[in-house]
């Protein structure tokens, strides 16, 4: 019976207890900022709040442990691609594939088609590398060199081309950290995401 009634109590956080934990830590992350605090004691003070929110809705702290325990080890696989994006990008610098995109791309391109080809390579790269930034710090960096050396490019334009492309990579990527991030802390199955977020971002590309 009092296992029985220990079940009974725990429940989801009410309006007014996920109301007051969002505030709480956008209140925590303004002050902090402001005071140029930095960010981990800031995260630790919004999770003990949490965990206050926790206990008040029935929840042990051997069962927050556990909880926090799973969502880490089931991010294990995002912080690896995180290390290998980093090796990727400095790799690509150092070895100089950026200065040949731009070497060839002075050679082959045109402004007229200059700003669909950067859409479509950033796109490209930021599919195959899952990394949006890493995109933009490779392929957008020899694109806006490639647009600076030849005249009458609208920079700009150009530079929105190379953001646009690098996140609509970024979205459909199965290797990228945010979509792998999304679907591990909300349990569901990676390809399931992509293939709801093509449902937006591909019309949109188009």
């Amino acid at each position: 019976m009092r296992a029985g009634k220990k079940r009974a109590d725990k429940r989801k956080a009410n309006g007014f207890e996920a109301t007051s934990l969002l505030a709480f830590m956008a209140a925590v992350f303004f002050i902090g900022s402001r005071c140029g605090m930095n960010y981990v004691p800031l995260i630790v003070l919004v999770s003990a709040y949490a965990c206050v929110i926790a206990a008040r809705c029935g929840w042990s702290w051997s069962e927050i442990e556990n909880a926090v325990g799973k969502k880490i080890g089931g991010a294990v696989p995002i912080f690896a691609i995180f290390l290998a994006v980093g090796m990727l990008v400095g790799a690509m610098m150092f070895s100089g594939t950026v200065p040949m995109l731009i070497y060839y791309g002075t050679k082959l391109l045109s402004v007229k088609w200059l700003y669909l080809c950067a859409f479509l390579l950033c796109s490209t790269f930021s599919i195959l590398t899952g990394t949006s930034h890493g995109a933009i710090g490779t392929a957008g960096v020899a694109m806006i060199s490639l647009g600076r050396a030849m005249p009458g490019t609208n920079l700009p334009m150009l530079a929105a081309a190379i953001v646009c492309g690098s996140v609509l990579g970024d979205k459909i990527s199965p290797f990228s950290d945010t979509t792998l991030m999304a679907a591990v802390i909300t349990g569901n199955d990676v390809y399931d995401h992509v293939r709801h977020q093509a449902k937006t971002v591909v019309p949109a590309a188009i």
